[in-house]
């Protein structure tokens, strides 16, 4: 067992393990399902390599090197199925066109498995340098062009599906998320074609090393899940569920305060269909000062009353509380406003607010009634009288003097 089979061992557990891991998460979640498989398919190819390099002869190393046609075939339709999941292109397609879509795959796995040669080999010589096995081919191979016309056709529409996405969403961490996966593939697609094409075509030097290559995938890959908690069901749940599920109306703001989700109840605040709501800016819904500003940038929980406009009617009266969050590493993530309609309340305090004053008022008029004449406004006998029992409480308690005079 030389080095190379080593290195694969350890890849292959890996990509294995990480698989596992991932379906222990959440096994319907169709991105978590697709991630599965993409790592499958690598920790199968290299696992098939750690036979191929320790293989005793050549015929040994082309039968390992068949079998793993399972994994670097699968590996691309995976990978770019997965792409389609998480940009939910998926949706848009029928099931035919799904079943369609893993067809090439399984005609070069079949052909590769079952064929004489491979498309990316016709013959398996032992390296010049004794590291290991490597590919011999030829320019004029069909199966070669075939493969290499499949890789090229399944990862550029990948790559245009995660372009596009990233022109559309509108949350940074959804735009990072894309260009990373970009950044990725293509690395993994260079260094890919250099190991296990260009070099079998030119010279035998090098073994064939696509797999060990992958490892940079695998990498790039968990870092990307645990940079934006991909397969994270807390996430799943907090921006699906527990959005849609509450009772308060509640927006979901990006940097510019522009609305990327919102519920239901947003809706029916607004007077409006909640899809309506998005990528306008928050701000133009609020009629009122209001310092939203420091609201969006808040850490904490903030509070604030406003007037919010309604589409069917008079503005309404809520009340507001904000808070930023933030990912692991403190960047910002999203505002999440929640509003909570207070116009009933509102309406009941300014009616309790008007009577009150009504009360007052008739009460002032009432002790006016009692103490003047109505027609001449002049004190009348109880205002007198009042203000005599007045002077003799004075009198007995100060011994203060005091006169009356008609």
């Amino acid at each position: 067992m030389n080095a190379l089979s080593i290195i694969s061992i350890i890849i292959y557990t890996s990509f294995f393990i990480g698989a596992g891991c991932i379906l222990v998460v959440e096994r319907k979640n169709i991105l978590n399902v697709t991630g599965c498989t993409v790592l499958a398919s690598l920790g199968w190819w290299s696992f098939c390599n750690s036979f191929f390099f320790a293989a005793d002869t050549a015929q040994q190393a082309f039968f390992w090197h068949k079998l793993g046609a399972i994994g670097w075939c699968g590996f691309v339709a995976f990978t770019a199925y997965y792409f389609i999941a998480l940009t939910d292109f998926r949706k848009k397609m029928a099931l035919w066109q799904k079943i369609l879509f893993f067809i090439p795959a399984v005609i070069l796995v079949c052909k590769n498995v079952f064929g004489e040669t491979t498309s990316l080999a016709q013959s398996i010589v032992m390296s010049t340098n004794g590291w290991g096995w490597t590919y011999k081919n030829s320019v004029t191979s069909f199966w070669l062009w075939a493969f290499l016309i499949y890789v090229a056709v399944y990862f550029g529409f990948g790559v245009h599906l995660l372009g596009n996405w990233a022109k559309t969403v509108e949350h940074r961490m959804k735009k990072e998320l894309a260009f990373g996966f970009i950044t990725l593939d293509a690395l993994t697609i260079f260094t890919g074609v250099i190991t296990d094409v260009i070099f079998p075509l030119t010279t035998p030097a090098v073994p064939a090393m696509a797999s060990i290559a992958t490892a940079i995938f695998g990498i790039g890959y968990y870092g990307i899940i645990y940079r934006y908690d991909i397969f994270n069901v807390n996430y799943v749940i907090s921006s699906d569920v527990i959005l849609q599920t509450s009772n308060n109306p509640i927006f979901v703001l990006d940097e510019k305060k522009e609305i990327l989700k919102c519920n239901n109840a947003a809706g029916m605040l607004i007077g409006c269909d909640k899809s309506e709501l998005i990528g306008d800016d928050f701000t133009n819904l609020l009629d009122g000062n209001l310092e939203i500003d420091t609201l969006c940038t808040s850490s904490s929980l903030v509070f604030a009353e406003s007037k919010i406009i309604y589409r069917r009617g008079e503005p309404k009266d809520v009340l507001i509380s904000a808070s930023a969050a933030k990912d692991k590493r403190g960047s910002f993530l999203c505002t999440i406003v929640s509003c909570q309609d207070v116009s009933r309340q509102k309406k009941i305090q300014n009616e309790l607010n008007i009577q009150r004053k009504k009360y007052k008022k008739l009460a002032d008029d009432y002790q006016k009634l009692a103490y003047f004449d109505p027609l001449t406004d002049l004190p009348n006998r109880r205002h007198f009288f009042d203000l005599l029992s007045e002077f003799e409480q004075k009198y007995h308690a100060n011994g203060t003097n005091s006169a009356m005079s008609c």
